[in-house]
């Protein structure tokens, strides 16, 4: 089981060659810890949901909809994992419990919007998404 390693001046840290190899989560969150070991630390939002096919999306919009409505906490920790992996590729990791939480929230819109992207219903700035409190009131999506 992976494991959060909290440290109060830089949030949380996560192993991820354990994420890597972790069987049960999904390959959308196992190839993004290969990406980020294999390739590069640096990975913004936008950049890795507009890399991801539409089948990928899909799982990710599964993933999601599951931990909304609180359905599976496999499916709840997974998308923490994510963002963390996600805030931690950008330097922004979230310094409490509230902040992990409200960009485990955000991350779960813009899984949704980024379907719709692909099935031409908005317009996404990707080059915006990002966990940093000073984006936040950046225009990221226009819906047609």
């Amino acid at each position: 089981m992976i494991q959060f390693n909290f440290d109060p001046a830089h949030g949380n840290f996560l192993d991820l060659e354990k994420i890597a190899s972790d069987s049960a989560l999904s390959s959308v969150t196992t190839q993004l810890a290969r990406d980020l070991i294999d390739h590069s630390p640096y990975m913004s939002i936008g950049d890795f949901l507009r890399s991801l096919s539409l089948q990928d999306l899909t799982i990710l919009q599964k993933i999601s909809q599951q931990a909304k409505d609180s359905q599976h906490a496999d499916s709840i920790f997974e998308i923490m994992v994510l963002c963390d992996m996600l805030a931690q590729a950008e330097g922004v990791v979230a310094d409490s419990a509230e902040q992990s939480c409200a960009n485990c929230n955000f991350f779960i819109s813009l899984v949704h919007v980024a379907v719709m992207a692909r099935h031409g219903l908005a317009e996404v700035i990707w080059d915006r998404l990002s966990f940093d409190p000073a984006m936040a009131n950046e225009v990221i999506v226009k819906f047609r």
